[in-house]
């Protein structure tokens, strides 16, 4: 389950939720599929902030525009969104120096990104993705790249947690977190 784990939570930064997944939280299908795999302190507490963010809304119409709301507001906002989904951001290094190396490992695993993907390659989805692909083909580079995911995606979790407009996604980082802190 790890494995999907690293694909929904691709999803989940790629952009805005689908209606599915709202309509999933409201009928408690989404808690009963996860509750399981939710094996550390992180993952139980973001599950239990999606849960309470879910009680809110009656209808998943409602839930889906917050859902939508609050990627628009956190991820996507002009010129500078509150959060950044890049990893560049957090590393301290020049954007080039980064998309170099994460394309090396892109290169080493037979990959590259497709090019309908608008993204550049340090994009949270995309190493989300990356790590997934790395999962289910069970490769050696995935402990390599899961270092580098923990070089920096915890301190892009911690700016999502700690953002005043985070509710629904506060969950997903803890989630993510979790995620991250299992492979460990």
């Amino acid at each position: 389950m790890n494995c999907e784990l690293y694909a929904f939570l691709s999803r989940m930064f790629l952009e805005e939720p689908p209606e599915e997944l709202a309509m999933d939280m409201l009928n408690k299908s989404f808690f009963s599929n996860l509750k399981p795999f939710c094996l550390n302190r992180e993952m139980e507490k973001g599950l239990e902030i999606i849960k309470n963010f879910s009680e809110k809304f009656s209808n998943a119409e409602e839930l889906a525009e917050a859902l939508r709301r609050e990627y628009t507001e956190l991820f996507l906002i002009p010129p500078k969104p509150p959060v950044s989904l890049y990893e560049a951001h957090y590393s301290g290094e020049k954007a080039t120096h980064v998309l170099l190396r994460l394309n090396d490992f892109y290169r080493k695993a037979g990959l590259q990104k497709a090019k309908e993907y608008r993204e550049r390659e340090d994009h949270l989805a995309l190493e989300l993705e990356f790590m997934y692909i790395l999962c289910e083909k069970k490769s050696k580079l995935k402990r390599e790249f899961l270092a580098h995911l923990n070089s920096w995606v915890p301190k892009a979790m911690d700016e999502i947690i700690n953002n005043h407009r985070a509710e629904f996604y506060k969950g997903i980082a803890y989630l993510t977190k979790g995620v991250l802190k299992l492979e460990v």
